[in-house]
Order: C-alpha cells, then sequence, then structure tokens
C-alpha cells in the first residue's frame, strides 16, 4: 500500500511536466528527482578514537538510497563522487551459481518518468573505496550523483546534470517515511554565524505538517520565512508548521520558507555536509543529509 501511494504521488507530479522538452531543463529535471531513505554505513562509533592509520575495514563503506523521478524526462545516474572516498562506484551484490557476488554496474541504471530505483544493502549501492577517514555514526558526507538525461527512445543524450545530496551517517538502515527530498542545501557559514537549510519535501502519505526541526552543527534551529510587511522584507518563526497533504510538494527556498541555523557550534564549509533531523505532527521524523554549498551563486556561475 505505502508503494501504490508512493507511484501515485510521482505519476500525478510526473504528468504534471511531461510537455516540457528535455534540452536546456537540467534545472526542472533536477528538481523534481526526490531521494529518500538515504544513508551512508558507518565504520566507526562518535565515541570511538581510531589508532593512527589504523582504518581495517573503515577503509570501504557503502551508501544506499531511493531515488524517484518525478519529472517528464528519464534519466541515468551513471557515476558518484565523494570527498569522503578515494572511489565511488554503482555495485551490486547478487547470487551467481549459489555465491554471493559484488560487481561494478556498467552503463548506469535508468529512471523512467514516474519511476522509483533502490540501492540497499545487499542489491545495488555505491561503494565507498579507500575512504578519506573513517565514517562517524552522527555526522553526514557529501555525494555528487551525475545522470545522463535521457531521449524519447531511452537512450543517453549528452546532457547531464550532477545532483550534490547529502547522506547521514548510520549504523544500520532507517526507517522509511513517506516523505521524498530534493533540491537540500544550506549556505557555507562560519561557528557562531548563522545559516539556512532549503529543501523541497514531497508527501506520498496521509496528511501532515513538518512542525520542527534540529541540527547538531547549531544551537538553535527553527523553520522560518521571509515575507513582505507593509515594503519590509521581515522574516519570523513559521507558526503551526508548514502543512503538507497527500501529493504535495512544500518548498523551502531562499526568499521564502527555510529552516534557520542559528549560533553554529562549527563552520559549515563549501563541499562538507552535515545530518539535519526533521519533525512531524503525527509523529514521524527523519534524519536526511544537507550539502552545504551555495547553490544560487553556482547557478550564476554555470557550475
Amino acid at each position: 500500500m505505502r508503494r501504490k501511494r508512493w507511484l501515485i504521488a510521482l505519476s500525478v507530479l510526473a504528468l504534471c511536466v511531461l510537455a516540457l522538452p528535455a534540452a536546456g531543463q537540467a534545472e526542472v529535471i533536477e528538481s523534481n528527482i526526490f531521494f529518500q531513505t538515504v544513508w551512508a554505513r558507518a565504520t566507526a562509533a562518535a565515541e570511538a578514537t581510531p589508532e593512527a592509520g589504523a582504518m581495517d575495514m573503515g577503509a570501504v563503506s557503502a551508501a544506499y538510497l531511493t531515488i524517484a523521478n518525478a519529472g517528464g524526462v528519464g534519466v541515468r545516474l551513471v557515476s558518484a563522487e565523494s570527498p569522503a572516498a578515494e572511489f565511488v562506484e554503482i555495485h551490486e551484490m547478487r547470487m551467481v551459481n549459489e555465491v554471493m557476488e559484488m560487481r561494478p554496474v556498467e552503463g548506469g541504471l535508468d529512471i523512467l518518468p514516474g519511476g522509483v530505483l533502490t540501492l540497499e544493502p545487499g542489491g545495488l549501492h555505491l561503494m565507498l573505496l579507500n575512504l578519506a577517514e573513517p565514517l562517524v555514526a552522527g555526522e553526514a558526507i557529501p555525494l555528487a550523483l551525475t545522470f545522463a538525461q535521457l531521449d524519447r527512445r531511452g537512450q543517453p543524450t549528452d546532457d547531464t546534470f550532477t545532483v550534490h545530496i547529502g547522506a547521514p551517517i548510520l549504523q544500520e538502515a532507517p526507517e522509511a517515511v513517506n516523505f521524498a527530498f530534493s533540491l537540500v542545501w544550506a549556505r557555507p557559514a562560519d561557528e557562531g554565524g548563522v545559516s539556512a537549510a532549503y529543501l523541497r519535501v514531497l508527501n506520498f502519505g496521509d496528511d501532515d505538517t513538518l512542525v520542527g526541526a534540529s541540527a547538531e552543527v547549531a544551537e538553535v534551529t527553527e523553520i522560518h520565512e521571509m515575507r513582505m510587511v507593509n515594503d519590509v522584507m521581515e522574516m519570523r518563526p513559521v507558526e503551526g508548521g508548514i502543512p503538507l497533504a497527500f501529493g504535495e510538494v512544500a518548498a523551502l527556498e531562499p526568499g521564502g520558507l527555510h529552516v534557520m541555523l542559528m549560533d553554529l557550534l562549527q563552520s559549515l564549509e563549501d563541499g562538507s555536509a552535515f545530518a539535519l533531523t526533521l519533525q512531524f505532527e503525527s509523529g514521524a521524523q527523519t534524519v536526511i543529509g544537507v550539502p552545504v554549498y551555495d547553490r544560487m551563486m553556482r547557478q550564476m556561475s554555470g557550475m
């Protein structure tokens, strides 16, 4: 039932943008690539202090996620990279002659309009090879996923785009919730300062409300809104949360709704990521990874 509602919500969104041509629509297509249950397997606990140079099995890990295409153009996941690992490869575990084997996936993975691709333990996954350092539970790593747009015949074109996401580092797979996310990012900022996180939230479950957020990187985390009042731009906390009906997308973006991060306990460096917990009125909560970069500046520079 849960997966059926998930596919119905995606199909409704996909129908809204089917008329858009593929060429020159990379930003529109990216905004309709949603992610759910993103995480990377921890190789060290937060309290652990590994001996210098002793990474043991921590030299490798894996990242898992569900990718949904709510747009009108098919895409192919062709590669991934992260500063957390020297190499990131799309791998698959499968039984061959009663022996479990793991091998790279050749050619990438397609996600058609309204389609869902799941990378999970025991199957498809992103292999993180030669880790720069152990992955500590409670933190997050940035991932850059490169997609190629597909033509009407389902063949990859030369039009590619990169989606920056964050993966919370966990000991085990998180519990799935009825929400998916796109265009997640936060502005770089210095320790002691302020920043803001932005995202789009798709609800494919019962009607709910986003009521709060928390992050270990900030002393205070609140949902805020910027709006014009008597010709003056004001920013204030959102009273009562952000309503989310089934199939709706709430957009938290510059100049409007956003997650305010105040009294930062550490600097948010460009190219890093942190974990953000979102709370809903129903009692559901989920941890997402937030990549740190200035999206608006990258758009202006054409990066």
